[in-house]
């Protein structure tokens, strides 16, 4: 059975409930408001990555019939948010 270490991994071993967490990954937005409460999804329009990525592919297929500047706008918002958030949680697990 494979393992990989989760981006909660540090946490829960500091607690000694489990050193890896099989086949299983920690989202951003589960650590984040404990490690960088200043940052938030709550005040974008694309707020989870499933979203972002239907709606990337709709773009790249032609099948987006919406506002496509608004949308791109959104998506870049979103990947901008989820870039730094994970540099945030680095950072503070550096300390």
């Amino acid at each position: 059975m494979l393992f990989f270490a989760s981006i909660l991994a540090p946490f829960l071993i500091k607690s000694k409930a489990i050193s890896i967490l099989p086949l299983k990954q920690t989202p951003i937005k589960a650590v984040l408001p404990a490690l960088v409460p200043s940052l938030s999804y709550d005040n974008l329009d694309i707020k989870d990555g499933g979203s972002a990525s239907t709606i990337f592919m709709q773009m790249v297929n032609g099948t987006y019939d919406d506002d496509y500047e608004k949308i791109k706008d959104d998506l870049l918002a979103y990947c901008k948010l989820d870039t730094w958030a994970m540099v945030e949680i680095l950072n503070r697990l550096k300390e």
